[in-house]
């Protein structure tokens, strides 16, 4: 499919990561996200990972030199589930008798799966002006060919969304764009975890302490390997206890394939911390090796139970970001209080939004404002400077 659009900008959809000219893919991402890179993309396509369809790889070309390029997928969601608890035990008697009400499909321009990178990657010197009308008319195509009732764009920092274009997006073209979900982060400027350690506040590095007894107690240790496909069936069945305990609304649904995948796609920039409680092996945290960060990007446990592995699951991560070297660690969303007690910033992010229906989009900002992300945490101030 092959469309022009403003006078300026042609773009290129393919359905598969195989399908596209990886030269022109990889002349625009240079050494940018990993989320983005082919192997990543391959990881996530041929492990068919639950809850994601319809893979979109969309080029955008300036005369015949590529300047853009993006991803895009669809998913399912229940709106009920960003209601209040009145409105659910309502839809839910009346799905008795109507079992899709409030089941849309939405059409979702970003990075997929748990990474909080840019939404599309341009090449230097190519403006947003250009950009983003191509992008529009692109996922508006796609939307309405995959039947999908919203777009959405996903990972928008505050910085892209004072832009003037983003501005102009908004009321030219009835996207609402609402506060997602949250990142955390943590800025690394220790050289050793011990210096770390060391400048935290009384406090919180009395609670640490208090963990990491607790952890040693129980015989807890870790190792960090590269090479993890062979426990693949092992770390999906501990990732699916703690996503199916989780209250946050749920997209994506790993397995075991898609561990392997990103165990030998991904090679050295793909790491696994494995905790071990004498010889069983009783949780892990997926990692990323991203250019200058180090992406959390999952955590798998035997036991949904309170205890403090989810503390010293973290502690590792931080320790493993200042070993090898790393700028900052992604930590991720959810999990905020833990996050914050030990450093990790608030990182907040936004998403745009839009009806695919032509003749009722002006009324897509009421009700997407009722989806916004409320309950934004603030940042703690645990360190001694």
């Amino acid at each position: 499919m092959s469309r022009v659009l403003e006078k300026t900008l042609t773009y290129q959809v393919y359905r598969s990561i195989d399908e596209v000219p990886l030269e022109h893919w990889v002349n625009i991402l240079s050494d940018g996200p990993i989320a983005y890179s082919p192997g990543y993309l391959s990881a996530i396509e041929q492990s068919g990972v639950g809850g994601l369809d319809d893979f979109h790889y969309i080029i955008m070309y300036d005369a015949e030199v590529p300047v853009c390029i993006a991803t895009c997928y669809s998913f399912h969601t229940d709106l009920c589930e960003y209601t209040n608890s009145i409105i659910k035990s309502i839809v839910s008697y009346v799905r008795l008798y109507f079992p899709n009400l409030f089941f849309i499909k939405v059409l979702e321009c970003g990075s997929a799966i748990n990474i909080n990178a840019s939404p599309f990657v341009v090449r230097p010197n190519t403006k947003l002006e250009q950009v983003i009308p191509t992008l529009k008319g692109c996922l508006k195509d796609i939307g309405s060919r995959v039947r999908a009732r919203v777009i959405g764009i996903k990972d928008l920092s505050q910085d892209f969304i004072k832009t003037e274009s983003i501005e102009r997006w908004v009321s030219e073209d009835n996207f609402t764009i609402i506060s997602s979900v949250p990142g955390t982060f943590i800025p690394l400027r220790w050289c050793s975890i011990d210096e770390y350690v060391g400048s935290l506040k009384s406090y919180y590095r009395s609670k640490l302490n208090k963990h990491l007894r607790r952890n040693s107690a129980n015989n807890i240790t870790s190792v960090l390997v590269e090479d993890f496909s062979t426990l693949s069936e092992q770390l999906a069945q501990q990732w699916i206890i703690v996503h199916n305990n989780t209250k946050e609304p749920k997209r994506e649904v790993l397995n075991a394939t898609f561990y392997k995948n990103f165990s030998n796609e991904l090679d050295d920039k793909s790491k696994v911390l494995l905790f071990y409680s004498g010889e069983q092996l009783v949780g892990h945290a997926l990692l990323a090796c991203d250019t200058e960060t180090l992406r959390w990007l999952y955590i798998g446990k035997n036991s949904v139970m309170a205890d403090s592995l989810y503390l010293y699951i973290m502690y590792k991560v931080i320790e493993t970001g200042i070993s090898l070297g790393f700028d900052v660690i992604d930590c991720g969303p959810t999990n905020y209080n833990i996050k914050r007690d030990l450093g990790a910033k608030i990182d907040h992010q936004y998403y745009a939004m839009a009806l695919n229906f032509p003749f009722i989009r002006k009324l897509s900002g009421p009700l997407f404002r009722k989806l916004s992300y409320q309950s934004v945490p603030g940042c703690k101030n645990i360190f001694k400077v």
